[in-house]
C-alpha cells in the first residue's frame, strides 16, 4: 500500500498542528519543603517548613492513628493546636500558623508516647495560600513506633519481613 505524496505532508501539517497547538501542562509545584527528623535523644520529632514563597493563611494538620499519642512540643505555637473531627482511626490537630516569609525555616516539635510497643504512620499536612493566591497543599508521613512486626536484627541490619517464614528463628 502506498501513500501518496500529498497525503504524507497532510499527516505532517497535521501532527504539527497538533504538537503546536498550544496544549498546556502543568508540573506539580511544591511551595514549601517539609523536613521530619528525630532528635537525638529518639524522643522528638522536629518538622521544618521552609516555603520557598510567602504564605499566608497556613495551617498545619496532623493526621495521628488512634493507638498513638503525640502532642507539640513547647514553642511559639504549642497552644494553637486544636482537636478537630477526625476520619475513622485518626485522631487530627490543627493550629493556624499565619503567614510564613519566603525561605525562612519554621521548626515545630512534637512528642510521640506509646509509641514503644506499636506504631503507625503520622502526617503532616500544611496548607495556605502564596502571596498570588495560588492554593498550596502539602504533606510529608513519618513512620512513628513499630508499625506491624517488630524487626528482626541479622548481620547488623533490620529486617522488616512481610510475612514470617517457615523455619527462621522468631
Amino acid at each position: 500500500m502506498s501513500v501518496s505524496g500529498q497525503a504524507k505532508i497532510v499527516f505532517v501539517v497535521l501532527v504539527g498542528l497538533f504538537l503546536c497547538s498550544g496544549l498546556l501542562a502543568t508540573e506539580p509545584h511544591v511551595a514549601a519543603v517539609l523536613v521530619a527528623e528525630w532528635d537525638e535523644t529518639g524522643e522528638t520529632i522536629r518538622l521544618s517548613i521552609i516555603p520557598d514563597r510567602l504564605m499566608t493563611g497556613v495551617t498545619l494538620r496532623l493526621e495521628i492513628p488512634e493507638m498513638l499519642a503525640l502532642e507539640p512540643g513547647a514553642g511559639p505555637f504549642q497552644d494553637r493546636f486544636r482537636e478537630r473531627v477526625a476520619r475513622e482511626g485518626f485522631r487530627t490537630l490543627e493550629a493556624g500558623l499565619g503567614a510564613i516569609p519566603a525561605r525562612s525555616i519554621l521548626q515545630l516539635t512534637f512528642r510521640p508516647s506509646g509509641h514503644e510497643t506499636r506504631g503507625g504512620v503520622v502526617a503532616f499536612i500544611v496548607e495556605g495560600q502564596t502571596a498570588g493566591g495560588i492554593q498550596v497543599r502539602d504533606a510529608i508521613g513519618v513512620a512513628v513506633g513499630h508499625p506491624g512486626e517488630r524487626p528482626v536484627r541479622r548481620h547488623g541490619a533490620l529486617e522488616f519481613p512481610a510475612v514470617p517464614l517457615p523455619g527462621e528463628p522468631q
